[in-house]
């Protein structure tokens, strides 16, 4: 073969592996980022209190609650959805955010069916829901949350105070519902009116 018609043959192969590896990137980032379903599937609904220490301890056990100082007001609430066929490795976080002050609780108790299954911690995955949508606005990148690993712990009881000097109301607290998939990508975040 003559080196010209080497050299075009070489760049067809280039481009056509260049393509093919475009396409592949595409089609996984696609279906690494594509929910599995909609938060419609989940169906979740959220209440919302104020109350007392007594309640709150009653709603917890045999877990503990977040003991309220003289002056902190006690938020409890609920958050149950319909367990969908296939969880497909989905997981929650559970964000409260005061929309005054774009601020999270430091501290939450949290109760559900499946102990294991619910815990308080923290990770990015509300920040990156925040960037992707404008109602999500949260001070601290790192907030603490609760962390739902399985679709099957429905209700999740969980329990916070309120220490700020001018407590809000409930409807200045915001219960945001975030999915995220087995490598912490952000599916879609809901905002759950109480």
């Amino acid at each position: 073969m003559d080196p010209v018609r080497q050299r075009a043959a070489t760049a067809l192969v280039v481009v056509v592996a260049a393509a093919v590896s475009m396409v592949g990137w595409s089609g996984w980032h696609w279906w690494h980022n594509h929910p599995p379903f909609g938060p419609e599937v989940l169906a979740a609904r959220v209440t919302l209190s104020y109350t007392d220490q007594a309640t709150a301890d009653a709603a917890l056990r045999p877990d503990n609650s977040v003991i309220a100082n003289e002056g902190d007001r006690i938020a409890l609430g609920r958050l149950t959805w319909t367990t969908p066929s296939a969880s497909h490795g989905v997981t929650l976080r559970i964000v409260m955010v005061d929309t005054r002050t774009h601020r999270t609780p430091t501290f939450f108790a949290v109760h559900g069916p499946e102990p294991r299954a619910v815990i308080v911690g923290s990770d990015g995955s509300p920040y990156k829901a925040m960037k992707r949508c404008s109602w999500l606005h949260i001070v601290d990148p790192d907030p603490t949350m609760i962390t739902v690993a399985t679709l099957t712990a429905s209700p999740v009881i969980f329990q916070t105070t309120m220490r700020d000097p001018d407590p809000p109301a409930l409807d200045d607290l915001m219960i945001a519902l975030i999915a995220v998939g087995s490598d912490g990508q952000v599916y879609w975040a809901e905002r759950l009116p109480h």
